[in-house]
C-alpha cells in the first residue's frame, strides 16, 4: 500500500488493512499495568492514534483502584473510537469480583 499520510505511516509502506470493526490486521493497545493514567491521557492516545486501535486490553490491576465512574469513562472512550475492551486472563479483575460477590 503507498503511504498513508492521513492515518499515519506515511513515512513507509505498509499492507492495507479493512476499516473497522475489523477480524484481520486487529491491534490492541494495554492500558495501564502498575500506573493509573486517566481519560486525558487514553483521548490523546485515541485522538492521535485511534485509526490503528482496535481493541484497550487492561493489563494488570491498576484499573480495578479507580472508582467506578471513572472506569466507565474509559470504557465509554474506548468504545466510541470502535475499540472493544477487555482483561487480560487472570488479572486482578477476578480479586475484584470475589470482592464484590462477598458484599
Amino acid at each position: 500500500m503507498p503511504e498513508d499520510k492521513d492515518n499515519g505511516f506515511g513515512f513507509t509502506r505498509h499492507n492495507a488493512r479493512p476499516p473497522k470493526p475489523r477480524t484481520k490486521g486487529v491491534t490492541e493497545i494495554r492500558g495501564q499495568y502498575y500506573s493509573a493514567r486517566g481519560k486525558r491521557y487514553l483521548a490523546d492516545v485515541l485522538e492521535t492514534m485511534g485509526h490503528h486501535v482496535d481493541g484497550l486490553k487492561f493489563a494488570g490491576g491498576s484499573f480495578s483502584l479507580f472508582p467506578e465512574p471513572a472506569l466507565r469513562e474509559l470504557l465509554d472512550l474506548a468504545r466510541a473510537h470502535g475499540a472493544h475492551v477487555s482483561r487480560a486472563a487472570g488479572s486482578s479483575m477476578c480479586s475484584l469480583n470475589r470482592t464484590q460477590r462477598a458484599r
